[in-house]
């Protein structure tokens, strides 16, 4: 008996990650097995094997030839065990490149979301991820045009509100943000990360009570998700500029970077560990948090500066003065690319800024190799 479409999406769907691998490792040509299964990496939080996944699925589509991918003809070509749907070509292609934004693969989204639009998808989930290629690229209004869009079509899409939320923090909207994010809670109450969004935003307004609040909701929904237990930590430690909770904050991080939780502590979590004990006079504890941030990060400014605050009030003069060397060549550099893709917004047929652009961005991946950690003074 052939099970209809809907009935296998039912079952496949409900499916452990292990037992959608063993299906990806017997059916390699079945899109609907690839797509379940990178959305439950995604889902999990593992957004490289979701990409590895989907990217090895979609390779597939490489068997047709050429100008007939996505067609009936196509289709024809390959043998009936081997036959993949448009339909199916589609929602992968979304998949990975949801899977591919979060694993900070910019250009590798933007290529696979706009073959998923070629192949007709409309799903709202493809509107999230073109708006998520924008603002990564830094184009926030661009991407706040895509999710208003997306809401005139479905005005109850909480991940649109989401979303939407962050562009509006990003402009300088706090208050909007918020309310944003507190649409996004109410539309789907359940939702670690919108709770954490919601923290977020009331941060960004100095509202530490109604972050440490949503944080909380947050490690109520979740006790074992890192990344909640970070921003608890973070929420906290502005509480701890005015009411002592500098011990609840620390309990919290320590919360997200324990051992005890499955997978590896998120940068975000060390970072921030790493920036509270600075704040609150334990800089050679916060060292080696940092020192771990930077190396999943090299990039990463604010983390630089920190760890040069940290070397310098622990007496490393020499290694304090080399890491705000590095800190202000990436903000230098990081100053050009913002100017350069405002030339381009404001004129696309701008070549010129789009070799420099290339070029600037080229150089910051190359030099994206951690400083070195302190040395014990």
């Amino acid at each position: 008996m052939i099970l209809s479409g809907p009935v296998q999406d039912w079952w496949i769907g409900r499916q452990p990650v292990a037992q959608l691998q063993a299906l990806a490792a017997r059916r390699p040509g079945d899109t609907r097995v690839r797509y379940f299964l990178t959305l439950a990496l995604l889902h999990g939080g593992q957004a490289e094997a979701a990409w590895q996944q989907a990217r090895e699925g979609i390779l597939g589509e490489a068997t047709l030839p050429m100008g007939r991918r996505g067609s009936r003809q196509g289709e024809a070509a390959l043998p009936a065990g081997r036959r993949r749907s448009r339909e199916g070509d589609a929602r992968l292609h979304r998949a990975a490149g949801l899977a591919a934004v979060a694993a900070g693969r910019v250009e590798e989204a933007a290529s696979c979301l706009g073959r998923a639009r070629e192949l007709g998808d409309a799903d709202p989930g493809l509107y999230h991820g073109l708006a998520q290629v924008e603002m990564a690229r830094g184009h926030t209004a661009e991407a706040l045009l895509i999710l208003e869009q997306c809401l005139r079509r479905r005005p109850d899409d909480a991940e649109a509100w989401d979303l939407t939320g962050r562009c509006r923090g990003a402009l300088g909207m706090p208050k909007q943000w918020i309310e944003a994010a507190e649409r996004a809670t109410r539309l789907r109450p359940r939702e670690v990360r919108y709770r954490m969004s919601q923290a977020e935003a009331h941060l960004s307004l100095g509202d530490a009570p109604a972050a440490v609040s949503a944080a909380l909701h947050a490690t109520d929904l979740a006790p074992k998700n890192r990344a909640a237990w970070a921003m608890l930590g973070r929420a906290m430690g502005w509480m701890a500029r005015s009411v002592s909770s500098v011990a609840d904050a620390d309990t919290a991080f320590r919360n997200a970077i324990t051992d005890e939780l499955p997978g590896s502590p998120p940068p975000v979590a060390l970072a921030e560990y790493g920036k509270h004990l600075v704040q609150h006079g334990s800089p050679e504890f916060a060292i080696p948090y940092l020192t771990r941030a930077l190396k999943a990060a090299p990039a990463d400014a604010s983390v630089i500066y920190t760890l040069a605050l940290a070397a310098r009030r622990t007496g490393r003069v020499s290694q304090a003065r080399m890491l705000i060397r590095e800190f202000e060549q990436i903000t230098a550099e990081t100053r050009r690319i913002h100017t350069l893709r405002a030339r381009i917004t404001a004129n696309p047929h701008d070549a010129a800024a789009r070799r420099e652009l290339g070029t600037a961005a080229g150089a910051t991946v190359k030099s994206q190799t951690p400083p070195a950690p302190p040395a014990s003074p």
